[in-house]
């Protein structure tokens, strides 16, 4: 049980403090409970232990994410991606992505959209050039709109939103 594996994890934390293993572990149970602050506090003490985790800072970023408090969220993406080397996920660039974006801040978005997209396979592509779409909406750039969404509509036919998307893009470009 969910319930259990916290306090499993707590009682880790407790017999080793030192462990920031111990924190991220539990940090992680506790985000998936929906705790967001006791997440971000156990991934603060993991930080504290050693500031240069960085899976600890990417989990804090996400926290941060669903907290909807984006400066900090693109803050604590930044420092996980200069640390990570190259080993962190396409959906953390992503979620780094939609932060700059939520702060109006589409050279930022736009780079790590770019990044996440050079992830082969990757299974958020559509939502991504989705994305992008509302960034070449938002300054009335309808043709890098209508292309962001057709992109997204290759990876998922007939979605209801990419499709509204499109139409208007086209509409606003004067193709109707």
């Amino acid at each position: 049980r969910p319930a259990d594996a916290v306090r499993v994890s707590g009682e880790a934390v407790s017999l080793n403090p030192l462990d920031e293993d111990a924190y991220v572990v539990r940090a992680g149970l506790q985000d998936a409970q929906g705790d967001l602050e006791g997440s971000a506090r156990s991934y603060r003490d993991a930080l504290e232990l050693n500031d240069t985790r960085w899976q600890a800072w990417a989990g804090l970023a996400r926290v941060q994410v669903k907290q909807a408090d984006f400066q900090s969220a693109a803050g604590s993406f930044e420092k996980a991606f200069g640390l990570a080397m190259g080993e962190e996920s396409a959906d953390d660039r992503y979620l780094a992505g939609r932060s700059y974006q939520a702060m109006n801040q589409d050279e930022g978005a736009r780079r790590h959209f770019e990044i996440a997209l050079a992830e082969p396979g990757w299974e958020g592509e559509a939502d991504t050039r989705a994305a992008l779409g509302e960034m070449a909406y938002r300054a009335e750039d309808w043709a890098g709109a209508e292309k962001a969404y057709e992109a997204a509509l290759e990876k998922r036919p007939r979605d209801p939103e990419f499709l509204g998307c499109l139409g208007m893009a086209r509409l606003w470009a004067g193709k109707f």
